[in-house]
């Protein structure tokens, strides 16, 4: 069957899209729509998507009431070390159990993963791009996986000639943002992960090992669709 999912998008700042300008300090919660999107393109059924305050009484009645109506609960931002950075605690008193806490990659080094009870439970970095990049590299083949389906069908890569150069890569993987430039593929001259304009119009994702040189014209790179 279609594996059910609860979002759960946490923050003060968060505004119901077309409201932000309205409360001053607020954004809009985009990320909910994203993820949403990615995950019933994976095979799974999205239960609801809820906005949560950073109230830690109301973020722990929405945990209990997620993990009791789904299969994999999504809960996005709260994932980095602040006064305010919830996104753990609200479901240690349902004997959350982390497989892993974080990742060695940019963007989106914050997302973790775990399981409370027979639910699954996964977070998601707040940023918008690293939120879509760590659900389409992580979340996508678990819902496709759970779904029944290959979960290697959700990562397949392939090799595509590069039409522009790249800069060397840092110390960690680095899911470069990137558009089809004829038959091959460049990278989108803005990567802060903070540019939602930039997000909009990046359609793959390439990939850089750690450490890597710079590459020139003509070498070829793995992408993804993104």
């Amino acid at each position: 069957r279609q594996p059910r999912v609860v979002i759960l998008s946490t923050g003060d700042e968060l505004a119901a899209p077309g409201q932000s300008l309205e409360t001053a300090g607020s954004i809009p919660e985009s990320v909910s729509f994203g993820v949403a999107a990615l995950v019933e393109a994976s095979g799974g059924q999205v239960l609801d998507r809820r906005r949560l305050a950073d109230a830690p009484d109301q973020l722990k009645a929405a945990a209990r009431l997620a993990l009791d109506t789904a299969d994999v609960v999504v809960v996005t931002g709260g994932a980095s070390v602040g006064d305010k950075d919830y996104a753990r605690s609200m479901f240690a008193g349902f004997g959350l159990d982390l497989i892993f806490s974080k990742v060695a990659m940019k963007p989106g080094k914050p997302v973790w993963f775990g399981r409370a009870g027979r639910e699954l439970v996964m977070g998601l970095p707040g940023n918008p791009t690293s939120a879509m990049v760590t659900a389409r590299l992580f979340l996508a083949p678990l819902i496709a996986g759970l779904a029944g389906r290959d979960p290697a069908e959700r990562l397949a890569w392939r090799d595509m000639i590069l039409t522009e150069a790249l800069k060397p890569c840092g110390d960690r993987e680095t899911f470069e943002r990137g558009r089809p430039d004829g038959d091959g593929v460049a990278g989108l001259k803005v990567q802060d992960s903070a540019t939602q304009k930039a997000l909009a119009g990046a359609d793959l994702l390439i990939r850089r090992r750690p450490g890597a040189p710079g590459l020139p014209p003509g070498d070829m790179v793995p992408v993804l669709d993104f």
